[in-house]
């Protein structure tokens, strides 16, 4: 089956580049002849590159025609992974977005390599290296170097303003919003590479040839060193050491605090001195890191009254309405032996202090089985076992969490806090259909569980006491589980008559 072809609009732009710097060529070129020889007769000029032959060869268009070949050799690819976008091609081509600009470096030194080589071929017979080596090599050099800035300060918003299409076939939606590893030019480089293409070269050409092409003497000279010499290029290149710095010691500084944030150091607020556009990016990452710091102190503080798991698997399915499904699950229900007989013997504060170690032991098993407490009433405990909140094998972890809080409680009477004394308890559960879902109104929700089963093994739990035992399930999870828990040993307890329910359930302790 043929791939889907992909549309190259806004990167045939990058074809652009030659014709793009075509005139820099020869400007620049020619400029530097008449800046070191101080003449302006054009005659003069073609003598002295051609070394006195008559061998005509124009540089301008050997360089332009090669540099097209070599843009059209590395946009090939792209052509074909256009027309036919295999995982390989695709493989390819991001690599080549990835190091464009050295690939782009790459070109531009063969196309000055490729001139030289040439010049030197061309006039292998009349070559005149004093005259190649104080005109011909330093033009090609500074127009290519010009060239190159020029091509590189504009080649992203060239290639890459109307390219989204091309650049999103290449990634997948979560690869977009991610860095790329490859080769980069920072900001500062640009703005560096800009300044030396438009500011310096073209200065210290024109200063060359003021000095060399007019008799000037005296306070002349001096006059047009202050000028071009202190007057221009020093401020030109301070200021570019300030534009950089301004631009790029606050990005860098950003850079870093925002590697900190996302690593969850949300202390990293950045300091504002000015009104610039620097100024008011760090003010927006200020307003983001007090927001995500008070999101981080709401969920670190309400993820202990809510669970964690719940609220994440809401946000993911986008469940949030009120309104619940009917699924299959498992109810764990543990309950304090005689808690109101203890309670009256100790005060109020004691009786919390008691509860809070109490729970810390015994709901960490339901926890490490893939439980949701849902919900602590009084001294009792309600957990839930749902396949939608990471529980697939619901019935085995209610049962091997209610084993596990058994020697969790047994810890506890060793090393918890218990003013009054050991405590027992007892654990019921139960498994079937039940509603699971958003109960309460649009302001205030809560995510529970309701239905028979629930009921169910709530007044299983509360049977524990007349069977004497301290875990108690009913045939429905005994069925479902005995056969696989090696190790367990199950004993039938009778039939249990439950409250509001018409036929005795089944129930079995675990010795």
């Amino acid at each position: 089956m043929e791939s889907k072809k992909v549309n190259l609009k806004g990167m045939y732009q990058i074809l652009i580049t030659p014709f793009y710097v075509l005139g820099i060529d020869t400007i620049i070129t020619v400029f530097y002849y008449f800046s070191v020889t101080g003449v302006s007769d054009i005659n003069i000029i073609n003598r002295i590159i051609r070394y006195g032959t008559d061998i005509r060869f124009n540089w301008a268009m050997f360089g332009f025609i090669f540099m097209i070949i070599m843009f059209l050799a590395w946009f090939y690819p792209l052509w074909q992974f256009s027309r036919n976008p295999t995982p390989e091609r695709k493989n390819l081509i991001r690599k080549k977005i990835a190091f464009l600009y050295k690939d782009i470096f790459l070109i531009f030194l063969s196309v000055y390599a490729a001139k030289i080589a040439t010049h030197i071929i061309i006039y292998r017979s009349h070559i005149i290296w004093t005259d190649f080596l104080k005109y011909n090599l330093p033009a090609v050099s500074i127009a290519v170097v010009v060239q190159f800035c020029f091509a590189i300060v504009f080649l992203d918003n060239l290639i890459f303003k109307n390219s989204f299409d091309f650049i999103n076939s290449l990634y997948d939606k979560e690869e977009l919003y991610k860095i790329k590893e490859g080769f980069k030019i920072s900001i500062s480089g640009k703005i560096i590479m800009l300044f030396i293409s438009t500011g310096v070269i073209p200065i210290l050409l024109l200063y060359l040839y003021i000095r060399n092409s007019f008799a000037v003497t005296g306070d002349q000279i001096d006059a047009i060193n202050n000028l071009i010499l202190i007057g221009s290029f020093t401020p030109m290149v301070l200021g570019l050491a300030f534009i950089v710095s301004s631009f790029q010691k606050p990005i860098e500084g950003l850079t870093e605090k925002m590697k900190k944030l996302s690593d969850g150091d949300f202390d990293v607020k950045s300091r504002i001195y000015f009104t610039d556009e620097i100024a008011s990016i760090k003010a927006h990452f200020n307003v983001m890191a007090d927001q995500l710091k008070e999101r981080e102190l709401l969920r670190e503080t309400f993820g202990k009254y809510v669970s964690i798991e719940v609220v994440r698997e809401l946000l993911k399915s986008g469940k949030m309405d009120l309104g619940g499904e009917e699924v299959e699950a498992s109810v764990l229900f543990c309950d304090i032996r005689n808690f109101t007989g203890i309670s009256e013997k100790i005060s109020a504060k004691e009786v919390v202090e008691m509860l809070n170690s109490y729970f810390s032991y015994v709901t960490a098993p339901i926890i490490e089985n893939h439980g949701i407490v849902n919900k602590f009433i009084g001294d009792a405990v309600m957990a839930i076992y749902i396949p939608a909140l990471g529980s697939t094998d619901h019935v085995r972890d209610a049962v091997v969490s209610a084993i596990k809080m058994r020697s969790a409680l047994a810890d506890f009477n060793k090393n918890g806090i218990k003013p009054a004394g050991e405590l027992k308890f007892g654990i019921g559960i139960h498994t079937g259909t039940l509603v699971a879902g958003n109960i309460g109104t649009s302001s205030r929700l809560e995510y529970t569980v309701i239905g028979d089963t629930v009921n169910i093994a709530s007044r299983v739990e509360s049977k524990t006491k007349d069977y004497g035992a301290d875990i108690l399930l009913t045939s429905s999870v005994y069925n479902k589980i005995s056969k696989s828990m090696a190790g367990v040993s199950f004993e039938k307890a009778g039939e249990a008559k439950l409250k509001g329910k018409d036929e005795a359930v089944e129930v079995y302790r675990i010795l």
